[in-house]
């Protein structure tokens, strides 16, 4: 047997960030401390999205030109050109160009910066994916457990074929709530169905899910509708052996912390 931990971020960066970091690397040295075969699958590449290029513009203008000339409706093809020339409609449509190219997905969301933040998500999706199906050119699935730590995660297991009875996950927050209330997503009733439909499928592709505290259990299981016996709360672990500090420096501490504040 053999647990894998996907991440849609690497935990092992030199600065740790929130819970989500603190729990994975806690819970791989856990595991491997057991004895327990262990490996990460994560994405730590930079992602860059560039659609000023000469030959993305050809190409996007090849594409609606052979694509005018198939559609009967000379509205909808006049629509079609119009857009060349409306700076807000280029932009999206340029991206749409962009993912189909470069993560194979055809999607139309109606806000550019949506479009921006789907493409990270399906090009770290479709990173992750491609590790897995490398790890199960070399292993014996049927010996593989998945330890999912995201939505983008799971989803990449799921599309490397990898069997929901093999697929557990650790849900830290709410991937579309999040990125809306970050700001990397336009409030837009269309677009932000779609992303819920986007995280809402992924629960159910899981065996079992763990929430790390009982307001994501219950909205995993309120309001998208997972099984509440799939679901278990178990609160983040910390690791105390940091927090080990002798009398001595405790007391020293203190007093130059006092001495300080007078």
């Amino acid at each position: 047997m053999k647990f894998v931990i996907v991440s849609s971020d690497n935990p092992f960066m030199q600065v740790k960030v929130g819970g989500k970091h603190i729990h994975i690397a806690n819970f791989y040295n856990a595991i491997k401390n057991d004895g327990i075969e262990t490996e990460v699958i994560t994405f730590d590449k930079e992602i860059n999205i560039n659609v000023k290029s000469p030959s993305l513009f050809f190409s996007y203008f090849l594409s609606r030109l052979f694509k005018g000339k198939k559609n009967s409706n000379n509205k909808r093809k006049n629509a079609n050109f119009r857009s060349l020339f409306s700076k807000k409609v280029l932009d999206k449509e340029l991206l749409s160009h962009y993912m189909q190219k470069h993560v194979n997905y055809d999607v139309s969301l109606q806000e550019s910066k949506n479009l921006r933040f789907l493409f990270r998500v399906k090009a770290i999706e479709n990173e992750l994916r491609d590790k897995i199906l490398e790890m199960l050119k070399k292993e014996n699935r049927e010996n593989l457990y998945f330890i999912a730590e995201d939505t983008i995660a799971i989803n990449a297991l799921y599309r490397a074929g990898i069997h929901k009875e093999h697929i557990f996950a650790v849900i830290h927050g709410y991937f579309t709530h999040e990125a809306l209330n970050y700001q990397s997503l336009i409030k837009n009733e269309h677009d932000l169905k779609f992303l819920f439909e986007y995280e809402k499928k992924a629960y159910f592709y899981c065996s079992k899910i763990v929430a790390v505290d009982s307001a994501i259990r219950d909205y995993i299981v309120k309001e998208i509708g997972v099984p509440k016996q799939n679901v278990k709360e178990i609160y983040n672990a910390i690791d105390y052996k940091p927090l080990d500090v002798n009398r001595e420096r405790k007391q020293h501490f203190k007093e130059e912390f006092f001495k300080s504040q007078n």
